[in-house]
């Protein structure tokens, strides 16, 4: 079972990094994360399957409904308030999208940590801390850009003109940004190395090796063979004497 989930997930992260080619990705990116949940008996792994591939389908119906509507728009009967519908429908789409993505963002993290302990994968560790600095990044980005643009607009109230510079310098936004992309980037790398690094036969759970014997266990092992020896030792010389 280990192999299936193995491909799979490490194949569709790559995908995702592959204009048109992530159109397939969530769905062997979700597959994965269930089949893996299901063989080391982990419902966090599932669930972020579950809702990976929930997204999907909810993207596509935001991806198609403006299309599917603006084209029966165009069959020659306008509706004034098909604009209106269109937004009414979309918006609320958008707001769920955005809803699911953030709670499965958090489960994808825990996820990867919980892989990285159940698999003994460090690169799954690796993966979900470098998604926690990406949240965190991408939280400070928007806060920035939220005061900016509140900033911006603000101006022209106070001063009774129009706005001449965003508050935000350009060579911050793009380094901002682009560090939030590497960041993410290298989580989602770290992701496909800890797939693909997946023993093909990973450890049941709730099973722990024996440590590996101490200088001191073999010592006093080798004492306790001699005392044994010489027991028996004595033990002949004293047959042989009776």
């Amino acid at each position: 079972m280990s192999g299936a989930y193995k491909w799979l997930g490490g194949i569709g992260y790559i995908l995702m990094l592959i204009p048109f080619a992530n159109i397939i990705a969530p769905i062997l990116v979700g597959i994965a994360w269930i089949l893996m949940g299901r063989d080391v008996q982990r419902g966090v792994m599932i669930a972020a399957g579950v809702l990976i591939i929930i997204i999907y389908v909810v993207a596509i119906g935001v991806v198609l409904s403006p299309p599917m509507m603006l084209t029966s728009m165009l069959g020659g009967f306008v509706d004034p308030t098909a604009l209106s519908s269109l937004f009414l429908i979309v918006g609320p789409l958008m707001i769920v999208l955005a809803l699911l993505g953030f709670i499965a963002g958090i489960l994808e993290i825990a996820a990867n940590f919980s892989a990285a302990s159940t698999l003994n994968v460090k690169w799954f560790r690796y993966a979900g801390w470098m998604r926690i600095i990406a949240i965190i990044l991408a939280l400070i980005f928007v806060a920035v850009m939220i005061s900016s643009i509140m900033s911006f607009l603000r101006e022209p109230i106070l001063t009774q003109a129009p706005p001449t510079t965003f508050p935000i310098a350009p060579g911050v936004f793009w380094a901002m940004l682009i560090g939030l992309i590497i960041v993410a980037l290298i989580g989602v790398i770290f992701t496909i190395i800890g797939f693909f690094s997946v023993p093909e036969t990973p450890p049941i759970r709730g099973y722990y090796p024996p440590p590996p014997p101490t200088r001191q266990s073999s010592r006093k092992r080798l004492d306790g063979n001699s005392a044994t020896s010489n027991i028996d030792d004595e033990n002949v010389v004293v047959v042989g004497y009776l």
